[in-house]
């Protein structure tokens, strides 16, 4: 019982650290900054800071904000169409159930390793906060490496994770391509491995730092008798 939740414990904290560091993607700041600094001017033919505020407001309705203001129409380039819209309800459903998971997946972390301290000490709590770090960042190691060769593809085969076969392709020249082109993307990504790769290295460092105490403290008390 103790070692199925020693690695239960463990894949709940790498796949909240995973949650987590996506969660830092989908702050206004990232959005904001990526978005000013990739937005297809060239395409578009529109106003640098006018597809950086579509993109602002691409973002609070894909969090579910109703009231965010977003062009509605039939040309894609000037507009958001209904199969935008469509994409983007659809994208929405992702990232709140991603924020809900990541959540309860703290909350649940948190039971795990209470449970593991009160039964296998700091020993057992460190290697899970150890583990659990070190697992996601050789993940986050070896999907930054793929994007690195081949991003397209990489971007492809997240997008068929979540979404129907079609249903996320716009036009090049459409305002949502030229609000949040694939530079944008490649940004996002970046700043999630980062994020990922902060908090699983935090994470290791921590555990091992606490083995370290650990052992010593074991070592002190048995030279003492």
């Amino acid at each position: 019982m103790k070692r199925i939740v020693h690695v239960l414990a463990v894949l709940v904290v790498s796949v909240a650290l995973i949650g987590l560091s996506f969660m830092v993607v989908l702050t206004p700041a990232v959005t904001h900054n990526l978005a000013a600094a990739h937005v297809d001017t060239e395409t578009s033919g529109l106003p640098h800071d006018y597809l950086v505020e579509i993109a602002d407001q691409t973002r609070a309705f894909s969090l579910g904000d109703d009231a965010a203001k977003l062009p509605i129409g039939d040309d894609e380039r000037i507009a958001f169409t209904p199969e935008v819209i469509s994409h983007l309800l659809d994208v929405r459903g992702v990232f709140i159930t991603v924020e809900f998971v990541t959540i309860a997946l703290i909350v649940i972390a948190a039971a795990l390793l209470t449970w593991m301290y009160t039964k296998k000490g700091v020993n057992g709590l460190a290697k899970v906060i150890a583990v659990g770090g070190a697992i996601p960042l050789i993940l986050a190691l070896l999907i930054a490496a793929i994007g690195i060769m081949d991003f397209n593809s990489l971007f492809t085969a997240m997008h068929g994770l979540f979404f129907a076969e079609g249903s996320w392709t716009f036009s090049y020249d459409s305002l949502l391509i030229c609000a949040l082109p694939l530079p944008f993307w490649m940004g996002c990504a970046a700043v999630w491995a980062a994020a990922l790769v902060v908090l699983c290295v935090t994470s290791v460092i921590i555990g091992l730092i606490m083995l370290d105490r650990d052992r010593r403290k074991i070592r002190a008390r048995a030279a003492r008798v």
